[in-house]
Order: structure tokens, then sequence, then C-alpha cells
């Protein structure tokens, strides 16, 4: 619905500034959009001060991160290019020359904030696990892509991920296919320990 909403008046600012000729109302749209973009808690990621070069940053304006940091939302700046992406940290501080933001917070655009804006419900993991089923993937890639696949990334391999002897391991045990979004968890075994039913 965020989303939704924020497509929405993009496309509106759009119109407007086609129709007035007036840049300055599509400069101002970022600013409205962004106190509920805040209050929903979504994040925002976006381009230093590249715009008008392809559909997605018809609308941009070399403020738009500052301005939505100013309002309160969590934000990361992105490349499509290879070789800005290895830069990050030269495109984010451009929001110091074109927002003004300070140090502190123009690196945060390519540290702290992207990180805060990954996923932190175990819940979202599992559903985007079960995207990836529906779409073509097999169940037992999704499970390894949310256990060992995921430890071994993190260089935690050796003490996560798997079943195995002197591992930490919490397992569920479900009433049905894992990825089914009408299968509930019947018992929880925290560190081997446990045993009581899903939710209690």
């Amino acid at each position: 619905m965020g989303v939704e909403y924020v497509i929405r008046a993009r496309s509106r600012a759009r119109r407007r500034t086609r129709k007035t000729g007036r840049t300055t109302i599509a400069a101002r749209k970022p600013a409205r959009i962004s106190s509920r973009r805040a209050a929903h808690g979504a994040g925002a990621s976006t381009f230093s001060d590249w715009w008008g070069y392809k559909i997605e940053a018809v609308d941009a304006i070399p403020q738009n991160a500052a301005l939505m940091t100013r309002k309160g939302v969590v934000v990361s700046v992105n490349s499509d290019s290879a070789e800005h992406a290895r830069r990050l940290n030269t495109e984010a501080a451009k929001s110091e020359k074109w927002g003004g933001l300070n140090d502190d917070e123009a690196l945060a655009l390519v540290t702290t904030n992207p990180a805060k804006q990954l996923l932190t419900d175990p819940k979202e993991f599992v559903r985007n696990a079960a995207k990836a089923v529906k779409a073509g993937l097999a169940p037992d890639a999704a499970i390894r892509a949310l256990t060992i696949n995921a430890a071994t990334i993190a260089g935690a391999a050796d003490r996560l991920g798997s079943i195995e002897k002197d591992k930490i391991a919490n397992l569920v045990v479900t009433d049905g296919d894992l990825f089914d979004e009408k299968t509930k968890v019947t018992r929880v075994f925290v560190n081997g320990r446990g045993g009581g039913r899903g939710g209690d």
C-alpha cells in the first residue's frame, strides 16, 4: 500500500509538472511523501544525482536523499553502474553537496542505513523463500538458502546452519509444508531444548 501510494503520487507530480512547466512541483513532492513513508516505516533507496535518463529517474532530483533523510526516512544510495557501485561513498558525498547532509548522515546512506533496510522479521524470510518456491525453486534448495547457505555466507557454517553434533540448532516442527501459508508450527526446540507448542 505504501509503495502504491508513492507510485501514484509520483505519477501525479509528473503530470502536473508537464502541464504547468514548473519543475518545482516535482521537487516538492518527495518531501510530502517522505513524512508518510517515515510514519509507515518504509525505507527508500535512491540515486545520488542521476535524473531524467530513464523512466525510474524521470522525476528524480539531486536533493532527494537529503529531503527524505530530514523527514526521518531510512535512506540508502544505490547505482545501476557496477563502476559507481564500487564507489558509493563518492555517490553518498554528493548528498552533502546537493542536500546539505553532514559527513555522518552521508556516510549512513551507504553503511548503516542499507543494513537497517534488510528484513528483520524472521517470518519474512520464510515468506520470501515461499515466493521463490512458487517461482520454481526446489523446496530443499529454499531450506538450504535459509539455513546452511546463509550460515556459509556469514562464515558461521562450522557452528550453524545444519543439524550436526556440536552445532547450535533451533528446530521447528510443522503440521505441513513449511512454505504453505496455511501451515502452522506445532513444536519449537531452541538450542536443542524445549519442544513446546508453537506460539507458547
